[in-house]
């Protein structure tokens, strides 16, 4: 099962805007005093709320930086979290928007499904993945988009499933890999990032594939 579904909604920003509300100004408990602008569909369903300040004492640099909270047509929360809008244009004179801090991320049935970090647009520190029965189904820690040190996938159940570690990015060793009843079971050959993993479905523990690894990248595709 595919958990991130979300993760791919992010987030050209100058392209969301649709028609946008005016600015509202609100009290807030860091920033004191701000603003919020409110973005609608054609359908006048709201998309997107950002609660933001443009005061030189919280930027830091930036042109603004504040909170966005992203959401499904039904009203629902899709994802949330902190966001900084650069000083710098691109070349069509737009400012770039970048995702920093910890983001949150949501099934249109409220279900909270990722939590990730992330620093200049890019993943960064700690992630956690939940199964839509609210269990954890993965967890590691990214180093700007790279995976690094142990990345952890559990079954639906609950059961720890495998345990990889990572360099810069690379899967590079197996240290613990079980079936769905806690069971050590064999992986495959991966050893220092070249070899084979076993891939298992997280809801039944049923084999689905191998996958080829050769210098710590997936190259089953290529075989």
């Amino acid at each position: 099962m595919n958990i991130r579904v979300v993760i791919i909604l992010l987030f050209v920003f100058s392209g969301l805007y649709a028609q946008e509300s005016d600015e509202t100004e609100v009290s807030h408990p860091v920033y004191g005093k701000a603003f919020v602008k409110k973005i609608y569909n054609d359908n006048a369903k709201l998309l997107n709320k950002l609660i933001y300040t443009r005061d030189t004492t919280y930027t830091k640099g930036n042109f603004e930086i504040g909170e966005w909270i992203h959401y499904y047509e039904n009203g629902k929360i899709k994802a949330k979290g902190t966001y900084v809008n650069l000083i710098n244009r691109d070349f069509f004179g737009r400012r770039m928007t970048y995702k920093t801090g910890e983001w949150l991320f949501y099934t249109d049935d409220g279900k909270l499904t990722e939590v990730t970090n992330y620093k200049n647009d890019k993943r960064h520190g700690k992630y956690i993945y939940y199964h839509s029965n609210g269990n954890v189904a993965g967890k590691g820690e990214f180093n700007e988009d790279k995976l690094v040190g142990k990345a952890m996938k559990f079954f639906e159940n609950g059961q720890l499933h495998r345990v990889i570690n990572y360099k810069d990015g690379m899967a590079f060793n197996v240290t613990e890999f079980y079936d769905k009843n806690g069971k050590t079971i064999n992986f495959g050959t991966l050893k220092d990032g070249n070899g084979t993993i076993k891939i298992y479905d997280l809801e039944s523990g049923m084999f689905l594939e191998t996958m080829v690894i050769k210098d710590g990248y997936n190259v089953s595709d290529e075989e």
